[in-house]
């Protein structure tokens, strides 16, 4: 009972595909009505005004190498097939739906064949390892009774090794004695024939109703002649076989291919989970292929996966063989099948093996922490898991470090089950952040107008007052009255405060007592609003020259009646703060000069 109809490339070269390039056309289509193993390399060329070209699939400004086939479908049914390159190179095909290779019309299916090197197919119907995900596979063919098509299968590389094509579909399922007219075959042996290995093959020529029988074989060396005289001959190998009954010769070729042998044990596949999918990853599949095949070729065989038994038994509704995500959360049973890459009656065997889900670890912890210097800080997972194993690029290996310096600190949390090792690597950024530490603040006078800049000693996230109210982020004061203040400073991250007391105040930076009337007297301006303020003024040796209170008219530049030289002189203010106690302006420049 055939359910599948195979032509396949590769093992003996027959006289049609010896005599070099040559054009073809439909009139040259091979019949087909079942097994059908056909050499390679194939060099027959379509001629430019084939109509294979009538279509976007083949390209007549490059050569296109190939074979013709015709059959007749017996009766209704769906019907697809395989090609299956032998040397990872580009096949197409053009179906046509005619009677007449005269007037073929347009192809009804049609592919520029798929990239044979990552993927082994193309065809009608459903990718044998893929499913209907394949992008390479055109829709099923629904036949007509007493119908003749007409295939193109072809290349535009000159230097191949053939392809197999292998029908398949339900036509063959519900008719599988007889899906094609036999009638379009004459010859005398019949069709190619394809038997897995062990069978016993008999080719009857006792149809030509002959007196004698000359047999003989071809294994790829040349004719030998064969003791049989009968009109039937037990065949045990492969090869073309030949019979002269009456002076009469025919021949046919035939292909023993190797039939699957048991499945040895399938370990579990395991993979980790994808972050956060509740129990889901992504598996190869095709990497069990090696196991499943054991010690027999993959070429040979075709190995595909399924979700239930009954469609492995079946050869239906393979799995995406190269990126399968599994329906089942955690895991699930896998069925497999490897069945003959060429004739599906040759006996398959089936297997399972379990896919097993990895949790990967959920690890969530803040990208960036901030702590006080000279405290520390906690960084990973409190509760942790034993099942988890962490790294941490300090060398710790603790579910949580405990760490006082600023820096990346990276970790990597593993769940190691078997071979597979599911982690994730995360970095979290420690800053350090430290109390306000007064360096300076600026005073600068415009006029009437006064501005403050504070100066810090390091850098960080800090809040600026001058009434310990209104905070603002920038460090400068504009518009700001003379008088004292308490200039207030704190982290924003809470790592300290700071309180300085200032005095805004204006002077002339130089004065000239030259009786003129302009700026004949130094004095601060401003420290009126101050409290019992004395300004203090020094030579630069440190010799004290003049105090003076708010009601001063100020200093004229002498001492003791006499006219100082034309100097640099430093002054210091006194006042008394709000709590009472005296106090010194720290930041108003400290000097000036006379000038005469």
């Amino acid at each position: 009972m055939y359910k599948y109809l195979v032509l396949f490339y590769g093992f003996v070269l027959l006289p049609m595909l010896l005599q070099g390039q040559k054009n073809t056309t439909c009139a040259e289509a091979i019949p087909l009505d079942g097994n059908v193993p056909i050499t390679g390399p194939l060099k027959s060329i379509l001629t430019a005004d084939s109509p294979v070209f009538s279509s976007d699939c083949f390209d007549n400004s490059k050569p296109n190498y190939g074979q013709w086939y015709t059959f007749r479908t017996n009766f209704v049914g769906q019907l697809g097939f395989h090609i299956k390159s032998e040397d990872n190179i580009q096949w197409g095909f053009a179906l046509f739906k005619a009677s007449d290779c005269d007037n073929l019309g347009a192809p009804i299916r049609c592919a520029a064949g798929s990239d044979m090197a990552n993927n082994d197919y193309a065809g009608i119907g459903q990718h044998p390892l893929e499913g209907s995900k394949a992008d390479n596979y055109v829709s099923w063919l629904r036949t007509t009774a007493n119908q003749t098509y007409y295939l193109w299968i072809g290349t535009n590389m000159a230097q191949n090794k053939g392809f197999s094509l292998q029908f398949y579909g339900q036509l063959f399922l519900d008719h599988p004695e007889e899906p094609f007219d036999s009638s379009l075959i004459t010859n005398l042996l019949g069709s190619p024939i394809i038997a897995c290995e062990g069978k016993e093959v008999v080719l009857n020529a006792l149809e030509a109703e002959a007196q004698s029988y000359a047999w003989s074989v071809d294994l790829g060396e040349g004719n030998l002649s064969l003791p049989e005289t009968k009109g039937k001959l037990l065949v045990l190998e492969s090869g073309v076989y030949a019979v002269v009954a009456d002076g009469v010769e025919s021949s046919v070729q035939v292909q023993f291919v190797p039939k699957a042998k048991e499945i040895d044990f399938l370990p579990d596949m395991v993979q980790c989970e994808i972050p956060k999918s509740d129990g889901l990853a992504v598996f190869d599949l095709g990497q069990m292929d090696r196991a499943v095949l054991g010690r027999q070729q993959e070429k040979n065989f075709r190995v595909s996966y399924h979700n239930s038994l009954v469609d492995a038994q079946l050869g239906k509704n393979p799995l995406p063989k190269f990126s399968y995500q599994n329906v089942n959360p955690y895991g699930e049973t896998i069925y497999v099948r490897k069945a003959s890459a060429f004739q599906q009656f040759c006996p398959f065997e089936i297997s399972s093996f379990e896919l097993v889900v990895v949790d990967t670890p959920e690890f969530d912890i803040a990208e960036k922490v901030g702590l006080c210097a000279g405290k520390s800080v906690r960084l990973g997972d409190a509760e942790g898991s034993s099942l988890y194993t962490y790294a941490w690029s300090t060398g710790e290996t603790s579910p949580t470090i405990e760490v006082s310096k600023s820096g990346i600190y990276e970790v990597v949390v593993s769940n190691i089950v078997g071979e597979a090792n599911c982690s994730i690597s995360m970095n979290v950024e420690v800053e350090v952040y430290y109390p306000p530490v007064l360096t300076d603040v600026e005073i600068q006078s415009q006029g009437s107008s006064n501005s403050l800049l504070v100066q810090m000693k390091q850098h960080g996230a800090y809040l600026y007052s001058l009434d310990g109210e209104v905070y603002q982020e920038e460090p400068e004061f504009f518009d700001v009255e003379s008088g004292a203040y308490t200039l207030h400073i704190k982290d924003e991250n809470g790592c300290g405060t700071l309180t300085e007391n200032i005095v805004v105040a204006q002077f002339l930076s130089v004065f000239t007592p030259n009786g003129d009337g302009i700026n004949d007297f130094w004095h601060l301006k401003g420290i009126e609003r101050l409290n019992s303020p004395i300004v203090y003024v020094f030579d630069r040796y440190g010799k004290l020259l003049t105090k003076m209170d708010r009601d001063s008219p100020g200093w004229d530049g002498n001492y003791e009646g006499m006219q100082l030289p034309e100097s640099d002189y430093w002054f210091r203010l006194e006042y008394l703060a709000s709590n009472g106690n005296k106090a010194e302006a720290k930041y108003l420049g400290s000097h000036f000069s006379l000038r005469r």
